[in-house]
């Protein structure tokens, strides 16, 4: 069957059109693909089932305390993760009752790095409830789970240790501090900052901290402590070790 030359035209102009339609349809798979990309993976489980608490007030109100949430969370892969959980607690009878998210309720309320392999408990509070509250019904959402990127800013930790701090509200929460110290791997100066863990007795990380930002000069150790504070509530498991690990400057 022989085509005319308006009819052979007609025809590639269709499949080009055709050719169009197929790459534009791959162009918004991919972009939906990549917004996906964000939600949780499955690299990171729950161990167990979230729980909760709640920690005495110290200042003389016996009727009240504050709500705490926890669930221990698993990171499957060879990398670090960082990751952020929202909590929603719910009466017996199925009422919605305080939770535990970002302000507005679109995000999470707290949010950890786990290391590589490990497991960390990560809690959080937002409310002042009744001391005699039960029953209650805890759900949890896993939101971003970003892969951390391991920067190598040619330094070292030579020591590490926990610092155990006064504090004058011991019964309801224990301050720490940690420090590490740090060596350059070469003859220049480095920018460095240093993030450490707080280990439980079991070897689940209860805590991070992070330093400020600092010049190690080649000739010297460096020593380095948490830029801020750690207070480890009442219901929590307590700080037994550290491990820190240092990082180039952000």
């Amino acid at each position: 069957m022989k085509f005319t030359r308006p009819q052979i035209l007609c025809i590639e102009i269709c499949c080009v059109i055709l050719s169009l339609t197929s790459t534009l349809t791959f162009w918004v798979g991919t972009a939906t693909a990549q917004n996906r990309s964000k939600t949780p993976q499955p690299n990171v489980t729950m161990v167990g089932t979230p729980r909760w608490w709640i920690v005495p007030r110290q200042e003389g109100n016996t009727s009240e305390g504050r709500l705490y949430f926890g669930a221990v969370l698993q990171n499957n892969l060879d990398v670090a993760v960082k990751v952020g959980l929202s909590f929603q607690a719910y009466i017996a009878d199925g009422t919605r009752y305080s939770g535990c998210y970002s302000p507005g309720g679109g995000g999470p309320g707290v949010t950890e790095e786990i290391a590589p392999h490990e497991k960390a408990l990560l809690v959080c509070n937002r409310s002042i409830v009744p001391r005699d509250m039960k029953d209650l019904q805890v759900t949890i959402r896993l939101w971003d789970a970003q892969v951390i990127k391991n920067n190598n800013p040619n330094a070292q930790i030579v020591e590490s240790g926990l610092l155990k701090l006064t504090n004058l509200f011991e019964k309801e929460s224990s301050e720490y501090d940690a420090f590490a110290r740090v060596k350059t791997l070469t003859s220049r100066d480095t920018n460095v900052y240093v993030l450490i863990r707080f280990y439980s007795e079991d070897g689940i990380q209860v805590a991070t901290c992070e330093s400020q930002n600092d010049l190690v000069e080649a000739e010297v150790t460096l020593r380095m402590t948490c830029g801020v504070h750690v207070f480890v509530d009442a219901g929590s498991p307590k700080p037994k070790t550290v491990r820190a690990e240092v990082k180039g400057i952000r």
